[in-house]
């Protein structure tokens, strides 16, 4: 009994670290030096990256995760990201997940996101995707969601 009772508490220790650490709680919610990377270049494998590009805000959509045990409440506002001043793409590469609400009345805006590379469901449903399909975007079949470290102070 006393093998079992060791088993079970170290699976229960390694789920909860592995929950942990995929959500970047603490103790895992610092980060390393983001490297440089391209729109085009993005994968879901790399950690964290900088990505300099012009953000499109077709749509302003957030959506809120409530508090919870060792976080506190978050709201995320996303938009697509492309290659530096490219103002007429269409398919998606890189979607930011971002805390920081985007101005109303800009439509493009070059910026410079730092974060980590996530699978998009990490963040992303099939309504938020539905939206942007339905004012005209389309999504690459690896596209990658960036999800940025925090706000920013303005």
């Amino acid at each position: 009994m006393g093998k079992l009772a060791a088993f079970l508490t170290l699976l229960i220790c390694i789920v909860v670290t592995y929950f942990l650490w995929w959500n970047r709680l603490p103790p895992f919610d610092g980060h390393g030096e983001p490297v440089p990377t391209e729109v085009s270049q993005l994968l879901v494998e790399m950690e964290e990256v900088q990505v300099k590009g012009t953000a499109h805000f077709p749509l302003r959509m957030s959506r809120t995760w409530p508090r919870g045990i060792f976080t506190p409440g978050r709201t995320l506002w996303f938009y697509p990201l492309f290659a530096f001043k490219d103002l007429e793409g269409r398919k998606i590469q890189a979607m930011v997940a971002s805390d920081d609400e985007p101005d109303r009345l800009t439509s493009f805006k070059d910026i410079v996101v730092e974060g980590w590379a996530r699978p998009p469901a990490a963040r992303m449903d099939a309504d938020s995707e539905r939206a942007f399909l339905d004012v005209g975007y389309t999504f690459s079949e690896d596209y990658v969601l960036i999800e940025t470290f925090g706000p920013t102070d303005k």
